[in-house]
């Protein structure tokens, strides 16, 4: 008898993503020539749909969905891009909302994969690839894409956007995109193209360098309007107020404010949309920030949050701070790359006992290192999440909270393994 047809190693969104993960994350070169002859394979997909690229230290994602959110409120079809998933890859690349289809992603990489037998394509070059395919093939009227890591070298720089909108610029990922503020800026400031409009809200030094860049692209630079404003803040989210309408967002964090802020002046910005208030307070109204201080039960309280760098984490204190009642049980898991040191400092400032674990993600520090960085706060050691948060869920009492942060990837293993816990 014979062997009969060979399996399909892509006949199952299972396979693709098991496939996805094994791709390099990194492969050390510094060039948008790969990506670029990819789409260029694949029919230059991201020329087909009109696009808003976001980029930043912190609030880029916010800034993204909250965009995506208000354009989709006033009546546009729109694609969003952003980065990390949480629980299911497909959350990185959505249609109002809608997370991309598993046949989709299916089809798409197996077109990917036809015209990639020789470039060594990364996980984060593919993802792009897929996102665009997707938005151009299902007709966006508008994408919202923001980048992974910097932006003159991210993947997503092969779009050529109606709008970019830099959020802001504080130390991270200085491995890579340099070791000062003003460096990391330039990175950031590479997302501007020639004369297209930047909304910025880089301020001090970096703000300096985003404007010279500005200038030498002729880029129009604007302001942050000042249209939305906070005047309470509770468990359900914050009481805004968007030019004398009140608005409540269940998004937490004064520090949202300024996100929110941007996101109105993009779709203000923008040339052929038309996004009016009512627009923008529907979108505030509905728009959901998983792990990004996100509030899963009240008691006790507990919190997921996402922040990953000092300036992050520091917003994040001052949130925790307004909101906590009780004790505070903060379980943490910091990237290795990451100032962890920093980022512990704050995390202190807001907790009665640290329990250190470890993300699944390679890249996790080892919590031995982050326990040195502890001054003064009760803590224990328990690398495994399973173990740390039976063990968190079992010493809270009802009036107490419980903060899951350090980073995006721990926060998505913690939500999956409770989502099974509860289920």
């Amino acid at each position: 008898m014979g062997k009969g047809k060979p399996r399909d190693p892509y006949d199952s969104y299972e396979d693709v993503v098991s496939d996805l993960y094994g791709l390099k994350k990194f492969t050390g070169r510094m060039s948008l020539d790969p990506i670029t002859e990819v789409m260029g394979r694949l029919g230059d997909p991201h020329r087909v749909f009109p696009a808003i690229h976001v980029a930043g230290t912190n609030g880029k994602g916010s800034t993204t969905q909250m965009t995506a959110e208000m354009l989709t409120a006033a009546g546009y079809t729109v694609g969003t891009y952003t980065s990390p998933h949480l629980t299911d890859f497909r959350e990185r690349i959505r249609i109002d909302g809608e997370p991309i289809p598993t046949d989709a992603v299916i089809e798409y990489y197996r077109d990917i994969m036809e015209h990639t037998e020789d470039i060594d394509i990364t996980f984060f070059e593919c993802t792009t690839a897929l996102a665009f395919m997707h938005f151009a093939r299902e007709a966006v009227d508008i994408a919202v894409v923001e980048t992974g890591i910097g932006g003159r070298l991210d993947a997503t720089n092969i779009l050529e956007p109606d709008l970019a909108v830099i959020t802001n610029v504080a130390e991270d990922h200085t491995h890579c995109l340099g070791e000062t503020p003003e460096q990391i800026a330039y990175e950031k400031a590479g997302i501007i193209t020639e004369e297209t409009p930047v909304v910025s809200g880089a301020d001090g030094s970096p703000g300096n360098v985003v404007q010279a860049v500005a200038d030498q692209k002729q880029a129009d630079m604007i302001a942050p309007e000042d249209a939305v404003s906070a005047f309470a803040q509770d468990i359900d989210g914050l009481q805004v107020s968007v030019e004398e309408e009140t608005v409540r967002s269940p998004v937490r964090g004064r520090y949202q404010v300024d996100n929110m802020n941007l996101a109105v002046t993009a779709c203000r910005s923008l040339d052929g949309f038309d996004v009016m208030t009512d627009h923008i307070v529907d979108g505030l109204s509905t728009v959901r920030l998983e792990g990004r201080m996100e509030c899963v039960a009240e008691h006790p309280l507990v919190l997921f949050e996402g922040a990953h760098n000092p300036a992050g984490m520091q917003a994040a204190a001052e949130t925790i701070q307004e909101l906590q009642t009780g004790k505070t049980i903060t379980v943490v898991s910091i990237m290795g790359d990451k100032d962890y040191e920093k980022m512990m400092a704050e995390i202190e400032s807001f907790s009665d006992l640290i329990i250190l674990s470890r993300a699944s993600i390679g890249r996790a520090a080892d919590p031995e290192d982050l326990a040195e960085c502890i001054d003064a706060t009760d803590h224990e050691i328990e690398p495994s999440i399973r173990r740390s948060l039976e063990k968190t869920l079992q010493m809270a009492d009802e009036d107490d909270t419980i903060v899951f942060t350090g980073s995006l990837y721990f926060v998505g293993d913690v939500k999956q393994m409770l989502n099974e816990m509860w289920c």
